[in-house]
């Protein structure tokens, strides 16, 4: 038993503990994305019904910028909702075994034995709270293709050396079950840092 910390109930001890990631930002970009398509055609439609010379090369270059600007947000929107439903589809596993993570950069949920956790951490990932995850040899993830590894050396850049970063609820009675529950797996080796 670990000071200061209940311990998990026996159906926790004997598998595994999921950790909930925040969703409705996943939700709410999926959902905007046909309503952008809708506006973005009602834009485009009202722009050519118009009485603008359509012949002159100032209305070609802005009718081209326009939906060049318009097709970049909808793909970046759609590359945003689909990272959210994966990390959605994916959450954090802990078990006795070790943390099974959606690995974005290589598109893989992995296994990662506790052993190689180097730590887990809670900060700010956007607007919200993130759960951080620091192993040791994060390349040694990409299985030796090099694609990967710079994916992941990009990710690792971008979040302060962590490979795994999911947004979480900023609940404190949240962050106190995965922090009892990262005590628990790793025999009291590891807790979630704050």
């Amino acid at each position: 038993m670990y000071p200061g910390v209940a311990t998990l109930s026996a159906v926790d001890q004997a598998s595994e503990f999921v950790v909930r990631v925040k969703a409705w930002p996943a939700y709410v970009l999926a959902g905007l994305i046909p309503l952008l398509v809708v506006l973005y055609g009602a834009l485009v439609g009202l722009f050519l019904s118009g009485e603008p010379p359509f012949s002159s090369p100032a209305f070609v270059v802005m009718f081209a910028v326009l939906v060049a600007a318009v097709l970049a947000q909808l793909v970046l929107l759609t590359w945003a909702a689909r990272q959210s439903l994966q990390a959605i589809r994916h959450p954090p596993r802990l078990s006795t075994e070790g943390i099974r993570l959606w690995l974005f950069p290589a598109a893989e949920y992995v296994l990662v034995p506790w052993p190689r956790v180097a730590a887990v951490r809670t900060g700010i990932k956007g607007f919200s709270r993130g759960l951080f995850v620091h192993v040791h040899d994060p390349e040694g993830l990409a299985g030796g293709d090099p694609s990967k590894a710079r994916k992941i050396r990009r990710m690792m850049r971008r979040f302060r050396g962590a490979p795994f970063v999911y947004a979480l609820s900023s609940s404190p009675r949240r962050l106190g079950e995965i922090d009892e529950a990262v005590r628990w797996f790793t025999g009291g080796r590891l807790f979630l840092q704050r």
